[in-house]
């Protein structure tokens, strides 16, 4: 497929409005990623910057820093399902090792 192959289609910001996280009344949320300081967070804020979306207030949180290794290893180590480099698999799995990241740390501190 060549670029001439494609018309140019806002559907990012089409769904971006309708995210909630965009809402007045959502602010700071946590936005999670593999690897997010590396690319998902700056690529997140050059697509809102590129459709003239202002960025809301979010926590970013890595689940490469937290864990530091790649995403595929750290599936296969939990037993986290993973079809890698599909994007809802990758959020998933990203989600679920946050999850255990939490969960970790409420246990370690005795909260839970």
């Amino acid at each position: 497929m060549k670029p001439h192959n494609l018309t140019p289609i806002p559907i990012y910001s089409i769904a971006f409005d309708t995210a909630s996280f965009k809402t007045a009344s959502n602010k700071n949320q946590n936005v999670v990623a593999h690897n997010g300081f590396a690319f998902d967070f700056h690529c997140l804020k050059q697509t809102l910057d590129y459709y003239e979306i202002s960025t809301p207030e979010f926590t970013g949180h890595c689940t490469y820093r937290i864990f530091g290794d790649n995403l595929a290893s750290l599936c296969n180590k939990y037993k986290i399902n993973l079809n890698h480099h599909d994007a809802l698999s990758d959020a998933r799995a990203c989600a679920q090792l946050f999850n255990l990241h939490l969960n970790k740390n409420l246990n370690f501190n005795g909260i839970r």
